[in-house]
């Protein structure tokens, strides 16, 4: 994962001034947190992370075609030698 500067901020400065990380998650969709230099959180705007997280149903329903589709590999691969 590669971090634009532009959008790092160190976590004193999110502390001392919530609001401009805010703005600048406003003006480029996400800030990454830094905590001694090094990325430690993400802060994005709510309505983005509703739709990057998929539903329990979605993932059931991706796993199930995943299985569909690759049956007969894994019943070979579940085969004792």
């Amino acid at each position: 994962m590669s971090i634009n500067v532009k959008n790092s901020v160190p976590i004193l400065d999110v502390s001392q001034d919530f609001g401009a990380a805010t703005r600048l998650v406003d003006e480029n969709g996400s800030v990454v947190i830094l905590q001694n230099g090094v990325p430690s959180y993400i802060m994005i705007e709510y309505n983005l992370a509703q739709q990057t997280i998929a539903s329990d149903e979605d993932v059931r329903r991706i796993g199930d075609a995943v299985l569909e589709e690759y049956l007969d590999s894994f019943l070979e691969l579940a085969k004792d030698d």
